[in-house]
């Protein structure tokens, strides 16, 4: 038996073609943009952790002097960063797009002095990091972003 050719073709016509390729690119466009828009919540998220940890940390200098008493800073135990003085405690959570490779273990002078140490903050947005200089003396500290 011969075969009857159709005059209908296989494939897809203009105008679905079109279709798809707008579809794709509403959902490609829709993606980036949200991405961008969650890493930008979740950077703001660790600018404010760290403003709360100048602010802790401020305030934990503080009540060093004011008692005369040592305090102790927990950097990482539970996802936490801990201030122990006169067995009151602070704690403030570490946000979970940052991590750190070990924990630390810091101890502020009654007269609010701490030893020089730098800590390495890890974020999982960008990729970027943190380093955290303290300073020797005064017990300040300061906070540099590097993106990777």
């Amino acid at each position: 038996m011969a075969k009857k050719h159709s005059s209908e073709r296989a494939g897809f016509t203009l105008i679905e073609m079109v279709v798809v390729l707008g579809i794709t690119t509403l959902f490609l466009m829709i993606g980036t943009f949200g991405s961008r828009m969650i890493a930008g919540r979740t950077t703001k998220i660790e600018e404010s952790f760290f403003v709360n940890l100048r602010d802790e940390w401020q305030s934990a200098q503080f009540k060093a002097k004011a008692s005369q008493q040592p305090l102790i800073i927990r950097i990482g135990d539970n996802r936490t960063v801990s201030f122990t003085c006169d067995g009151k405690k602070d704690v403030i959570k570490i946000p979970t797009t940052l991590s750190l490779h070990s924990t630390y273990l810091l101890k502020m002078n009654s007269n609010g002095n701490i030893s020089p140490t730098t800590i390495d903050w890890y974020s999982t947005v960008g990729p970027a990091s943190y380093r955290q200089t303290v300073q020797m003396g005064w017990g300040l500290y300061r906070v540099n972003r590097k993106v990777e």
